[in-house]
């Protein structure tokens, strides 16, 4: 979802993940201001059995039965459901923008019956979970905005006592978010231990921290960013960044070099964008998100050719 995010150039409002049970609702709160120009509400599931449907901030709650009266689109695909609206979405004389929105979640009882009738699908190791803690759910809401977040990592090597530096920068309208945000980010070791980091404001809309990498393994940062815009509205933004160290001499692999690794990532980006490793349903959703596969494999063929027999037939 992070890629997509990067790709269509829209901002992480929230992600959140969990699991939810016949016969409840997930409201989840997601913060819109006057800055963003529209949003992308996306759930992902591991079965298709979740409903889902986006309430306003004054409580109308927007289903795909009622969404053309709201300007709103839902998508569907075999585990992914999407809401997509502009800003502010008007149906009648009300405009709605800022605010708290909600994603509301609940399992479709007759889809989940018609599941566990499912033979076939009794054998998969998600299902035990589905019996057992319910439908697991991430829900990635996205909007293309004029108030963004920027995160990166930098490390002073790759072995361990080495520092992490984490930094975030805010600006809306590309003039920085100055002494209007607090950011932080919950750290998870690579032993699966998890901090809290605090980033404090060394410029003007621009947070830092550093972190003492003394394990081998991968470190992940789910920063978060909270404030109010130049009106004073909430906001709240996203992003994951990770670092990685381990044992040996410090140095990552060499650049590519000479006819083999190109020939290696020929094959490699070949695979990954085939016809055959993308099903319909996803190569439909991302043109509907501006992404020209074709063109992007017209081009990796033509760097490709004379190189080794490609996969994108």
């Amino acid at each position: 979802m992070q890629i997509l995010a990067s790709v269509t150039n829209t901002s992480i409002v929230r992600d959140p993940l969990g699991y939810i049970g016949p016969g409840t609702m997930v409201r989840i709160p997601f913060l819109l201001n006057e800055a963003d120009i529209n949003c992308r509400v996306v759930l992902l599931t591991d079965f298709p059995v979740v409903k889902l449907m986006v309430e306003t901030p004054d409580g109308k709650v927007i289903d795909p039965g009622n969404a053309a009266s709201f300007g709103v689109t839902f998508d569907t695909a075999t585990a992914v459901r999407t809401a997509r609206f502009n800003l502010p979405l008007a149906f009648s004389a009300t405009k709605l923008h800022a605010g708290t929105w909600h994603a509301l979640l609940e399992v479709d009882r007759n889809l989940l019956k018609r599941l566990l009738s499912d033979k076939d699908k009794a054998n998969q190791p998600q299902f035990a979970d589905l019996l057992s803690k319910g439908a697991k759910y991430c829900v990635s809401i996205h909007s293309f905005s004029n108030l963004r977040m920027n995160a990166t990592i930098s490390q002073t090597g790759f072995v361990p006592g080495s520092t992490l530096f984490l930094r975030a920068a805010l600006t809306e309208y590309g003039v920085p978010v100055e002494h209007r945000a607090a950011v932080t980010a919950e750290l998870e070791y690579p032993d699966k231990s998890r901090t809290i980091v605090t980033l404090t404001e060394d410029g003007p809309g621009v947070f830092g921290a550093s972190v003492l990498a003394l394990q081998a393994g991968i470190y992940r940062f789910h920063v978060l960013a909270q404030g109010g815009t130049f009106r004073g509205v909430p906001f709240t933004r996203e992003q994951l960044v990770n670092a990685a160290v381990w044992h040996g001499d410090g140095r990552p692999d060499q650049p590519l070099r000479g006819d083999t690794d190109k020939d290696d990532w020929c094959q490699l980006l070949t695979c990954l964008l085939g016809k055959k490793a993308l099903s319909h349903e996803l190569e439909e959703r991302l043109r509907k998100e501006g992404i020209d596969l074709d063109s992007i494999r017209h081009c990796i063929s033509a760097f490709c050719k004379n190189r080794k027999p490609t996969l994108l037939g």
